[in-house]
């Protein structure tokens, strides 16, 4: 199970010179197929919250998937004025499309203290790959 990021400094260099960048507000997102893509997801770590992959798609995301595989992530402060603490910033999630096909697949993650599991609260957000890799995204809470 994924649930946080962790990333060496590939992620992020990568994610530099990527035309295939997408927050969170976007809602529709064409990615071609076999190709890397990063979801941006704001996130502040000093709340103890963070973003995991969620229940719905682990059994997508398997390193052999045929739909889409996760790949890495990192964590991007934004900028703030020295010695403020509690700044937020980005989580950018790496995934990398599988071949085309006709089935709809979900990548849901989500929001939460993982310590507190089902207890708490979480926001989750799903985004949909349809035929030829169009991405949706859904925002909803708990």
């Amino acid at each position: 199970m994924i649930n946080a990021c962790r990333d060496d400094g590939t992620t992020l260099s990568k994610l530099r010179s990527s035309s295939n960048t997408f927050p969170a507000t976007q809602t529709h997102i064409t990615v071609p197929p076999r190709s890397h893509f990063f979801l941006k997801v704001y996130s502040n770590p000093t709340t103890g919250y963070g973003w995991s992959i969620h229940p719905i798609s682990r059994s997508l995301l398997s390193s052999d998937s045929s739909k889409v595989s996760f790949f890495a992530c990192g964590y991007v402060p934004h900028p703030h004025e020295p010695n403020i603490v509690g700044s937020g910033g980005d989580e950018i999630w790496e995934f990398v499309s599988g071949d085309v096909n006709d089935e709809v697949t979900k990548i849901g993650l989500q929001y939460q203290r993982p310590w507190l599991g089902d207890k708490d609260e979480a926001t989750q957000t799903c985004f949909k790959l349809f035929r030829r890799f169009e991405l949706y995204k859904i925002h909803f809470q708990g």
